[in-house]
């Protein structure tokens, strides 16, 4: 049985609360806020603005690895990528680095603080990234400042985007943490929340949904490791639902079809109706399913720290198949539809997983036949999900490296 969860909701200007248990089912100038969007060949964590890890009609991404270069780097801590067409954008250490797609070298990098944050996001020509002391624009295309916004113990998770703003959680522990949404380099509202650590942040349809984490500030004899989803208005950061009752650290949430998917370290993956906050399932899986989760058309992928990808129904939550890519999971994945050219009929597609393991190795997985086709050892353990665009696998290590793989 899963723990039980509260959800609670207040409205705008509304004292009121409602909980319930859910059961279980199973670039120098500023941008144009009309036109822009998230926008690049992998802009953020997830790829897409929903954080659902997927990539539609790829011609021919690599399902057979081998090591095309590496970029080597003194800092340690390499976060996930962002990826424009020429260049792919790493947080390492404590510096924003951009780097040539096809052989690694270093286009421009920046300093961003004494750390960066989880990943950067990429919308039309500006990287929107968060570092030790709040958030950053910058120039994607030389580096260079557009604007920066303080923010008490910084920002570790991922931003999100919406209409003009950026979302992010703040990091600043002891349960003073913030939703925070900025427009044009300046902070537009704040959603406080008792909690002093939060999750990349996903934004769908005028919604932001974050997750948190254990509290940066909380004492070691703490036996309250409680955590929540938080679903806020990116107008105005209003409340529109708080989802709690999990235990250890929640994921990036995956918004898709009316839902959003996270993965929790309590050993579940959730499924919320993403309108008001209602647990729709709760699956338990053998151990803790760390990374964030994949969703495509009706099946969820996430991976664990039992060196297993495990797929389950989206509809019900209930587990198909499993397969063990040999190491333990920690970060998201990468699910691509393979577009064979060759096919004798229009419109074949093959589905690929890529997994990347704190062992080291990036596995791919063929999900028709649940096997793994090819596996690769990199020599450090994955840093953050692989990046699957034109032919290419981009991952980084947290020995300082960031590689490219291909056929």
């Amino acid at each position: 049985m899963s723990p039980p969860l509260h959800r609670t909701r207040r409205r705008v200007l509304s004292a009121s609360a409602a909980a319930g248990v859910a059961g279980l089912a199973g670039c120098t100038s500023l941008l144009d806020r009309s036109s822009a969007t998230v926008a690049g060949e992998w802009p953020s964590f997830g790829h897409n603005a929903q954080n659902t890890g997927y990539v539609r009609d790829e011609t021919a991404p690599p399902d057979t690895l081998v090591r095309l270069w590496t970029s080597e780097t003194a800092f340690r801590n390499v976060g996930p990528a962002a990826i424009a067409t020429e260049t792919v954008f790493h947080v390492i250490g404590h510096r924003l680095y951009a780097l040539d797609r096809l052989d690694g070298t270093i286009r421009w990098k920046t300093t961003v603080g004494t750390w960066g944050s989880e990943a950067p996001i990429l919308v039309d020509n500006t990287l929107y990234v968060g570092w030790s002391g709040g958030v950053r624009a910058l120039n994607a295309a030389t580096g260079e400042r557009v604007w920066t916004v303080d923010i008490d113990g910084g920002v570790w998770g991922a931003p999100a985007y919406a209409d003009g703003t950026v979302i992010v959680g703040s990091n600043a522990g002891r349960g003073a943490g913030s939703i925070i949404g900025m427009r044009d380099g300046s902070e537009d509202w704040r959603y406080e929340v008792e909690v002093g650590t939060l999750s990349g942040a996903t934004a769908v349809n005028g919604t932001a949904y974050v997750g948190t984490m254990a509290d940066v500030g909380r004492s070691a004899e703490a036996d309250d490791d409680t955590q929540s989803v938080f679903a806020v208005s990116t107008a105005d950061g209003s409340e529109e639902w708080t989802f709690t009752g999990v235990s250890g650290d929640v994921s990036v949430p995956a918004v898709t079809d009316g839902r959003v998917y996270v993965s929790c370290a309590d050993d579940h993956l959730y499924a919320i109706d993403a309108a008001n906050g209602e647990q729709v399932w709760a699956s338990e899986l053998p151990v803790a399913a760390t990374s964030a989760p994949a969703v495509v058309n009706g099946v969820v992928y996430v991976g664990s720290t039992d060196g297993h990808v495990y797929a389950l129904d989206a509809a019900s939550g209930k587990p198909t198949y499993r397969v063990d890519v040999g190491g333990p999971i920690r970060d998201g994945l990468a699910v691509v539809d393979k577009v064979d050219e060759d096919a004798q009929y229009e419109g074949w597609r093959q589905r690929l997983v890529y997994a990347g393991t704190t062992d080291g190795r990036v596995a791919v997985v063929k999900t028709g036949t649940q096997d793994v086709v090819s596996t690769v050892r990199l020599g450090a353990p994955i840093s953050g999900p692989p990046f699957v665009r034109d032919r290419l696998v981009h991952v980084a290590t947290n020995d300082g490296n960031v590689h490219v793989l291909g056929n």
